[in-house]
Formats: C-alpha cells, structure tokens, sequence
C-alpha cells in the first residue's frame, strides 16, 4: 500500500490522516495519498513516479468529474491544492527519509487562483442565522447553536478554535479565551474576545444549563436524545461531551442557512464577516490581523481588505478632485 511507505514513528499520526484518511463508517478515503492511489492504483510502484505522471495527475484532479458534494463535477481549485500540496509533502519527506533517489513533486505547481473575494454574513443575515438557530426546538440545542453563532460572530475564531475552545482557559470574569488554531506553520494560541452584551448573554445562557461537565465549551450532544443525557444509552455515553469537530460544526452552520433561507455557507465565513467589519469600522490593519491570528498582515489585507465593486465605487465619489 502506498501510504505503508511513511515510516510510522518518524510522523505522527495527525499526519498520517493527513496523507490518508478512511472513514471508519463507509469505508471511503480522502486525503492527498487516497486521491493519488485512485489515478495511480494501489500497486503502482511509488519509485516510479515521474515529474510528467504527477503533471498528469494534476491535470486530471482539475478536469476529471470527482467531486464527492457534487456528483458529475470536477474539484474546486482550492480542493485540488490541497491534494497537490499533500502530495508535494509526502514525496519531499520520502526523498528527505532516503526512500526514493529523486523528488518527482519538486516543481509540481499548484492551481492559479483568482485573486481571493471571500464569502461572507451581510448583518441581517447573521440574525436571520440566529434566528433559525433560536427557533430549534429542542431548547438545549437552540441555546447551544445560538451560542455558537454570537461566539463565532465576536471572536473570529476558525472552526478549529471554537470547536477545541476549553472550559479552563476561557475567563468569565474579563469575557476572555486563548484558542489554539491551525495556521501555517501550526498551531498557535492567541486571545479571543466577547465584548457585545448579546454575545456575553448567548455564552452565559449555554454555560448555565450545559448538562454534562466537559473540557470543551461546546460538545456534541446524543442525536436520539438531544434535549437530555441518558446514562444506560450507548451514543450518549459516546458523544455527550466529545468536543465538536470543524466538520460537525460546518453542518450545523450549514442546516441553519438552510432554515434561515439564506445561501449555504459555513462557519469560516463568519470569520470572514468579522475580518472585513472591523476593517470598515476603521479599526487599524496591524490590530485587526492580531485579533484574527494572522501571522502575516498581509494576509488580512489580501483577504479582508478587499472591497467589492460598489463599495470601491462608492469611495471613488467621496473623493473627487477634479470639480
């Protein structure tokens, strides 16, 4: 098996599911090593990768239709990047163990990209979010995701720092919390705020009635029994209290702009909603990249300091000079 050439102790495991993931469930695999023995197949001897097979791969990763969320189109080209860059990692790290002579990914290119536009929450549709998540019968659930959206919404948090975000390091009294994110270069700490009285309101009313002590501020709850835990009942036992997961976190995201008859989008574009909000409210570009873990200012400003058409329309006629 291709990912049976990782030399297991040398990377951790995370890594491991990074190059090749199977879902205990359906028995499908992802991953940059998945998608790369299903064009090569299994067997295919990894010595004999050639600069011109990995081109090929990626030319097919573009063209061919194997979009898993939408049967019968290709990857996004950011999907397709991320394979590419798993695949220029998995063969760096083979030629650097003395497994193979060469690096055949070593000028493996990645998709050009247009310049990036992020999606993002206009104001009254992040009430209409929060609305729908209010409307959730099952008061626990409404209460939980309720929380979840005003935390996203204030702290610019990734899904991966809401999700990990633990009991122990947030401070109620200074309405504080240190996340650990994922960002190039890997995971670091950085300080998230709740500074609207809507927000502190939304968290305090979660913290209240959580039913089960647990490291993380928020948790999966029993999907048979959402309202209560039950302690003879198997799925509770295994999901009360377990943290989120960005993916879970996503859908939930996701299934309220459903409800809410917004267009779908998920919990990073919140973050994007953030970013650009305390860009236009004057806030300074060093400041706004702190608050939303940014190693480089220039990613804020890629990101985040974009204007659309109309808003640059807009502050070209605030500043004519020639009348």
């Amino acid at each position: 098996m291709w990912h049976s050439a990782i030399i297991r102790g040398a990377v951790s495991q995370s890594t491991q599911d990074y190059y090749y993931r199977r879902h205990p469930a359906t028995g499908t695999t992802s991953g940059a090593l998945a998608v790369l023995m299903r064009h090569f197949g299994q067997q295919y001897d990894i010595a004999a990768v050639t600069p011109l097979d990995l081109a090929r791969f990626r030319m097919w990763l573009l063209t061919e239709p194997i979009n898993r969320r939408k049967p019968g189109h290709p990857l996004a080209p950011a999907t397709c990047n991320t394979y590419l860059k798993g695949v220029r990692s998995f063969f760096r790290r083979l030629h650097r163990y003395g497994l193979i002579d060469l690096d055949p990914a070593e000028d493996l290119m990645l998709i050009p990209r247009p310049d990036p536009n992020p999606r993002t929450f206009t104001a009254a549709e992040l009430r209409l979010l929060v609305e729908a998540a209010a409307a959730n019968p099952i008061k626990l659930v409404a209460v939980r995701n309720t929380a979840m959206v005003w935390s996203l919404a204030e702290t610019g948090c990734r899904a991966h720092g809401l999700t990990t975000m633990q009991m122990e390091h947030l401070d109620r009294e200074r309405w504080t919390a240190t996340v650990w994110e994922k960002s190039k270069g890997g995971r670091r700490a950085r300080p998230v705020f709740w500074s609207s009285e809507i927000g502190r309101t939304a968290l305090l009313r979660w913290l209240e009635i959580r039913p089960v002590p647990a490291a993380t501020v928020f948790y999966a709850v029993c999907n048979t029994h959402q309202d209560r835990y039950l302690p003879h009942c198997v799925r509770c036992q295994q999901r009360w209290g377990q943290p989120l997961t960005p993916n879970g976190l996503g859908q939930i995201i996701r299934r309220l702009c459903k409800r809410a008859g917004i267009p779908s989008r998920g919990p990073h574009a919140i973050r994007h909603s953030v970013g650009k909000e305390l860009i236009r409210s004057g806030m300074s570009l060093g400041a706004v990249s702190q608050i939303l873990g940014h190693r480089d200012p220039a990613l804020t400003v890629l990101y985040y300091g974009r204007l659309e058409s109309d808003e640059l329309g807009e502050l070209h006629s605030r500043h004519i000079w020639i009348e």
